[in-house]
């Protein structure tokens, strides 16, 4: 059985999903900056079509839409200290954003395509802490959370994959009716949209113990590139750190972000 302070957490979260700020409340509003960016990145402001190329220390405002190109990588801090960072090919929308210092925080962002990892942080809030981070397939309610997030597609249909890294959340999973999954820290959930998949179409994976470990060290800050595996659990620092070079923005994405194929052999079952 859930306990009670999930079940209350989940419903309030799930009303969160329905009950987004009007968008024009979304516009101006600086949530964040830009604090590592590698390749090209460009962001959409809110209500235009106009894309302006992000660099290093470049603002981020409610309403954004920000996209990776190939090769690319972008790590965007919040003005709570939050992070989130986004791997080459993905899409992200900052749908809302408020934060008052001690007060409140909520927040209801979508990741459209894609991968991102965040890094929530935990703070003491008198009216509490709120954050969505939605998908086709999922969302995810998050409190003082490390978690990696996939929206990807693979033969024309849609699937994402959630993993938690630390903290506590809470999947509320599209493909079957809403329901209410809650998950610990090492596991991870797949979820498959539409019917061509062998059941079951959504499931629980555990990451393994030494792949939890290798994702939880990794950051873009430091430039950690842990060589993950899918099918095992192991893993290895790459040999140019060794020298002192810097890896690659690929190099960096395989060990940053959820592998696409993790977990996905489940399905096959």
């Amino acid at each position: 059985m859930m306990p009670k302070s999930y079940k209350l957490f989940a419903l309030f979260f799930y009303f969160l999903i329905y009950c987004y700020l009007p968008q024009s409340q979304a516009s101006n509003k600086t949530i964040g900056q830009a604090t590592l960016v590698r390749g090209t990145v460009y962001r959409v402001p809110h209500g235009t079509i106009n894309k302006e190329i992000v660099s290093e220390g470049a603002a981020i405002a409610m309403g954004d839409h920000l996209e990776t190109m190939a090769s690319s990588l972008v790590k965007v801090t919040l003005l709570d200290g939050s992070s989130m960072a986004f791997a080459p090919n993905s899409k992200f929308h900052f749908r809302t954003f408020t934060y008052k210092k001690g007060f409140e925080r909520k927040a209801n962002m979508q990741l459209l395509i894609g991968q991102m990892r965040a890094n929530f942080v935990k703070e003491k809030l008198k009216k509490g802490s709120n954050i969505t981070l939605g998908t086709k397939a999922v969302s995810m309610g998050v409190r003082g959370t490390e978690v990696l997030l996939n929206a990807l597609e693979r033969g024309g249909k849609s699937y994402a994959q959630a993993a938690l890294i630390s903290g506590q959340a809470i999947i509320v999973d599209h493909t079957r009716k809403n329901s209410v999954i809650k998950l610990t820290p090492g596991a991870s959930y797949v979820a498959h949209l539409g019917s061509e998949h062998s059941a079951p179409n959504s499931y629980k994976v555990p990451l393994g113990e030494r792949t939890h470990q290798a994702l939880a060290s990794s950051n873009m800050d430091s430039m950690v590139r842990p060589s993950l595996d899918a099918s095992s659990e192991d893993f290895a620092l790459a040999s140019d750190q060794d020298s002192g070079a810097a890896p690659s923005v690929d190099e960096m994405a395989k060990g940053l972000f959820l592998d696409p194929d993790f977990g996905l052999k489940e399905s096959k079952r």
